[in-house]
């Protein structure tokens, strides 16, 4: 169809994926699906390492809790806020100490469960949110190969012309007699050389 490849973005929910701008709905389903249950796989992993901590460091949970809590709160007192993140610092230099990934494994605890929410909000499942999607990140709509097939039934001339070619067949298997309207139906011709007495004349 081109004569060079077309660049296609590196970044995309289709690259996210591991699969082909022009891939099935099912096979969106599939890598989706795959990708999802990596992803928890993940988590269990973090979130295990992450208990053991929290078990080790009494309070820690909590604290953690308070914090954002206050912090999600507007009209939360600056000095709650300020009394609660000091003792949450006390509280993760501990946990630093009975493993020394846990702050890292907190950031990738968060990252995970935003790289769950994303690959749960990917637009692709549905055909209109997909087409749109290929829109507005070209040239993915460009990629897509339009079914050309013809549905031969959808023209009531075609459709008749078949059904008339299966009562044919139909009737033929069981040796009934057929009209032919035109030679276009026929398969047999043998009796075009047997006399007529029309044409031929008395014989």
């Amino acid at each position: 169809m081109f004569d060079s490849p077309i660049p296609v973005p590196s970044a995309s929910h289709y690259a996210t994926l591991g699969v082909r701008p022009e891939a099935t709905a099912e096979e969106l389903r599939e890598a989706m699906s795959e990708l999802a249950a990596a992803l928890r796989a993940k988590k269990q992993e973090v979130t295990a390492a992450l208990e053991a901590v929290r078990a080790a460091v009494p309070g820690l949970r909590e604290a953690v809790a308070e914090v954002q809590k206050l912090q999600a709160d507007t009209k939360a007192d600056p000095a709650a806020v300020a009394a609660a993140g000091r003792t949450l610092s006390q509280l993760e230099v501990r946990a630093v100490a009975q493993n020394p990934r846990y702050r890292e494994l907190c950031d990738r605890e968060r990252d995970l469960d935003e790289e769950v929410l994303r690959v749960n909000r990917m637009a692709l499942q549905n055909t209109a949110e997909r087409l749109a999607y290929d829109r507005d990140h070209p040239p993915f709509e460009l990629l897509k190969l339009v079914d050309c097939a013809r549905d031969e039934l959808a023209d009531p001339r075609v459709a008749a012309t078949r059904l008339r070619e299966e009562l044919i067949a139909f009737l033929l298997a069981r040796g009934e007699p057929v009209f032919h309207a035109s030679d276009l139906t026929r398969t047999d011709f043998t009796s075009d050389f047997a006399p007529n007495t029309l044409l031929d004349g008395p014989g």
